[in-house]
């Protein structure tokens, strides 16, 4: 019960974020991913409506990853942060969160620690998530 009350209320925020964007649909949300992997889901999901970027990038360490200027600057204009709990996220969230208080964090998993593979349901019940706000999107835009 728990689950499906933390599933609900990450499709509201997803929901709200592409409704309510600041700006016009012509332009794409940027949303932040913590590794590559949930990147390729977010936009294969996403589509045209997200630009994903991703803090920790290939070849860096979660574990003593510390975000440069320039990501951190990029970061001030996302509408969402999606965490999974890596190492770096138990110090940087918080700061993040701080600095950027308009930035919706939706933390899938903050117990888990990720590698560099995520497991086949972590991925699909995502994948169900990012689907579901993608689909109400478009059905809230037709009508």
């Amino acid at each position: 019960m728990k689950y499906l009350s933390k599933m609900n209320i990450i499709l509201i925020i997803l929901i709200q974020v592409f409704y309510f964007a600041d700006k016009s649909w012509a332009e794409p949300n940027l949303v932040f991913v913590s590794i590559a992997p949930q990147k390729f889901f977010v936009e294969r999901i996403g589509g045209n409506e997200v630009r994903v970027e991703v803090m920790v990038n290939p070849g860096e360490s979660p574990a003593t990853f510390n975000p440069n200027p320039k990501k951190m600057s990029h970061l001030a204009y996302a509408k969402l942060y999606f965490s999974i709990g890596v190492p770096f996220e138990k110090v940087w969230i918080s700061r993040i969160k701080s600095m950027q208080p308009k930035l919706k964090v939706i933390s899938f998993w903050p117990d888990l620690i990720v590698g560099v593979a995520l497991s086949a349901l972590i991925l699909k019940s995502s994948i169900e998530i990012l689907r579901d706000a993608k689909l109400e999107m478009a059905n809230h835009q037709s009508t």
